[in-house]
């Protein structure tokens, strides 16, 4: 009796243990407002951008012309692939999503 009795101690005594250190080491993550703003600037006139030497500017867009390709092989393709070369088994790979959208997909 005397050895479960010390056996249900250390149980107890291990949960305790575990409970205590997730307290202890929890942390929490979040930034929690508990109170108002003390100033709003309005960033899209002068005089807000001003308060805060906010400095606004215009970056140029290039427009490039690229031909489209289809998205490329799947990690499955290199499987059915090595399964074919290495052990001449006969595979057929479906892509649902793609079939369903006609995709082409060429390497």
């Amino acid at each position: 009796m005397s050895k479960l009795y010390t056996l249900l101690k250390f149980y107890i005594l291990l949960i305790l243990l575990i409970g205590a250190s997730i307290v202890v080491f929890a942390q929490e993550t979040r930034q929690l407002a508990v109170d108002k703003p003390q100033a709003i600037a309005d960033l899209k006139t002068k005089e807000g951008a001003a308060v805060v030497s906010a400095k606004w500017f215009v970056q140029n867009g290039d427009i490039v012309n690229a031909d489209f390709k289809a998205p490329g092989p799947y990690a499955a393709d290199a499987l059915a692939r090595h399964l074919r070369n290495k052990f001449h088994v006969k595979v057929n790979l479906h892509h649902i999503e793609q079939e369903a959208k006609n995709w082409v997909n060429t390497p």
